[in-house]
């Protein structure tokens, strides 16, 4: 998997993540061969890219007629996320075993419990009057409640019936996916890293399991009507879990020591025309995107993510415009509340003579005043609280890590 020596996991783990490395080091630095996280903007500028594909990719929803003429392969910015997400927290992974020599799993659940469930409440305590309001048989909608808080929407849109879940809950699909990943596969994680001495062996298997979901995914569409596509296999856990998988993928080719050079950054040029190429043509149900697309795809996400890291060139250091990162820091929020907005215009304005820019316009702009107070009303109280008093941020300890990169390893 990488060309340098092969090192024992612990080894290649602490490789460029003690104290003295990091301060020889800038955190910025891919090209150095040593890797540590720290708080990177750019990766907030992808967020905020991520987030506003899935803005373009929703709008269908309240504005039918919109839906598929208008860059219909924007659904992949829930990709973006998923890469992003298991890079992210993969490293973090990296970094507390090198400073504690080991993992709690009390404390991630703990940190990820403060990040992901006060801002879903929240949601979903302001949405039980328009809940009410809205159906008739609220009994039957309060289930939508229970799927979204147990992380289960996903299979409830599998196994359920049309309407089992109301188009407000609809993209909570992907949060439930995230929550499984973190349930399921980071246990298998560092299960993988006890149980091989060398770090590339790991990163075998990670390979290994990304082929198995691309074969399941193209087994299952080989048997399901193309109509069903959104409704089974672009939800499904194990149909999905490759985009999860290359995160820490690349996360693990960096701690083996290996560089991305300016020569391997050129890769993303090819990648980024390519995504934008599906964004600009590919449709949701597509036979060809889950036949081979959503693993290309989700290849060409990793390269650009890693293209940006600490890069300077035109696209980085747009990434790292304020705006953008700050878009990026709400982007947790954003996507919470994108989608009961958006359903809530459209009732109001589906029957109006209206330019479809201006319903959509007025949802984003109330979409980001939702956002806004969420995350720093109800969000930052409970981030404050992932690092125990008396803690120092730059400390190596794993609070410390955590808290520094705590913009950076936000859930999607």
């Amino acid at each position: 998997m990488a060309p340098d020596p092969e090192l024992p996991c612990d080894e290649a783990a602490q490789s460029g993540l003690d104290g003295s490395a990091s301060e020889a080091i800038p955190h910025g630095d891919l090209s150095s061969g040593r890797f540590r996280l720290g708080y990177r903007p750019e990766l907030d500028g992808l967020r905020a890219l991520a987030v506003a594909l899935v803005f373009v990719a929703h709008i269908g929803y309240p504005w039918q007629s919109v839906m598929g003429k208008f860059l219909p392969g924007s659904f992949q910015g829930v990709d973006l996320f998923f890469v992003l997400s298991g890079f992210l927290l993969t490293t973090l992974l990296f970094e507390e075993r090198a400073s504690t020599g080991g993992f709690s799993f009390k404390g991630f659940y703990r940190r990820r419990a403060l990040r992901l469930l006060p801002a879903v409440v929240f949601m979903l305590l302001v949405l039980v009057p328009w809940t009410i309001n809205q159906y008739d048989d609220v009994a039957a909608h309060f289930w939508s409640y229970v799927y979204v808080m147990f992380y289960v929407t996903n299979w409830a849109v599998v196994f359920g019936h049309d309407g089992v879940i109301p188009f407000t809950f609809s993209h909570m699909w992907s949060l439930a996916i995230e929550e499984q990943y973190y349930l399921l596969f980071f246990p298998l994680l560092i299960g993988l890293l006890g149980w091989f001495k060398k770090l590339s062996t790991v990163g075998w298997v990670l390979i290994g399991m990304i082929v198995a979901v691309w074969i399941n995914r193209f087994v299952w569409a080989l048997n399901t009507s193309p109509g069903a596509f959104e409704t089974t296999l672009y939800v499904r856990t194990d149909t999905r879990a490759d985009a999860l998988l290359l995160g820490p993928l690349l996360a693990v080719w960096l701690q083996l020591g290996n560089r991305v050079t300016p020569k391997l950054r050129l890769l993303a040029i090819p990648a980024a025309a390519f995504l934008i190429w599906t964004i600009v043509y590919a449709r949701v149900n597509d036979t060809w995107v889950y036949y081979w697309g959503l693993g290309l795809i989700d290849i060409c996400w990793m390269i650009v993510l890693a293209s940006v890291v600490g890069a300077q060139h035109v696209f980085a250091r747009f990434l790292r415009l304020r705006p953008i990162v700050w878009t990026g820091t709400i982007s947790y929020g954003l996507y919470l509340w994108h989608m009961p907005v958006f359903v809530e215009m459209m009732r109001h304005t589906r029957y109006r003579e209206l330019p479809h820019w201006l319903p959509f316009t007025i949802a984003v702009i109330l979409t980001f005043i939702a956002a806004t107070f969420s995350y720093y009303v109800i969000e930052r109280p409970f981030l404050r609280r992932k690092r125990p008093r008396g803690s120092v941020s730059n400390t190596a300890s794993p609070a410390g890590l955590d808290d520094e990169a705590a913009r950076s390893a936000q859930s999607a």
